[in-house]
């Protein structure tokens, strides 16, 4: 009879510990933390009347694209038709783009027309491609009497590893780039200011759209 009852004692007690894990598993674990959104703050400005080191002043700032690998930032002048290479971390003016130089600019796999005054006017918008290392700048005057002749221009590094205007691809009238990117392994789009996306290829001259809501070195001229 003891033997009985040691042996009921024993598998209960191996019951009861066997029920342990399962309570400890089914007890609620505690709620997870609810970080606050977080928000982007003003860090500082960089003046650009006139820009640092210099007596250059732009007063029609638009676009601009970040490069990495330089650590540089490419902003465009839409009234003074100019795009400015500036050192993010002090604001200094590293290199400028004159108009002249864009107007200079052969067609893309081309040798005429030139592009022109007329295609290197109120540059709007600019986007670096981060995979084939080339910059690009739109162009496309927004008012006056048409016909505008909005482009986009190509920069690539030369020999010496410094960033110039190799080439534009005119864009259909009445294109008003306002923002611009590159897609990864993809094409350059662009945003109308009319909430479409605008996608063009770079080595043909072409342009496809859709109407979906939109949601190192230094360079020379």
């Amino acid at each position: 009879m003891n033997r009985i009852r040691v042996r009921i004692v024993a598998v209960l007690a191996v019951l009861a510990a066997g029920l342990v894990p399962a309570l400890v598993a089914a007890t609620p674990a505690p709620a997870l933390s609810n970080p606050a959104l977080p928000w982007l703050t003003l860090n500082r400005t960089i003046p650009s009347q006139p820009w640092a080191g210099s007596t250059t002043k732009a007063f029609d700032l638009e676009g601009s694209a970040y490069l990495p690998f330089d650590h540089t930032l490419w902003v465009v002048n839409d009234q003074g038709d100019a795009a400015y290479e500036i050192d993010p971390a002090n604001g200094k003016l590293l290199h400028t783009i004159s108009q002249a130089s864009f107007a200079a600019a052969k067609p893309l796999g081309a040798s005429a027309p030139l592009a022109g005054m007329s295609r290197a006017d109120s540059f709007a918008s600019a986007a670096y491609d981060l995979i084939n290392d080339k910059l690009y700048i739109f162009s496309g005057n927004c008012c006056g009497v048409a016909p505008f002749d909005p482009a986009v221009f190509r920069l690539s590094r030369n020999a010496s590893g410094v960033f110039a205007v190799d080439s534009y691809q005119p864009l259909p009238e009445g294109t008003n780039a306002a923002a611009s990117g590159v897609v990864l392994g993809g094409a350059l789009t662009s945003a109308r200011v009319r909430r479409s996306v605008r996608t063009t290829t770079r080595r043909t001259p072409s342009v496809r759209t859709s109407r979906s809501p939109a949601p190192g070195p230094r360079s020379t001229a």
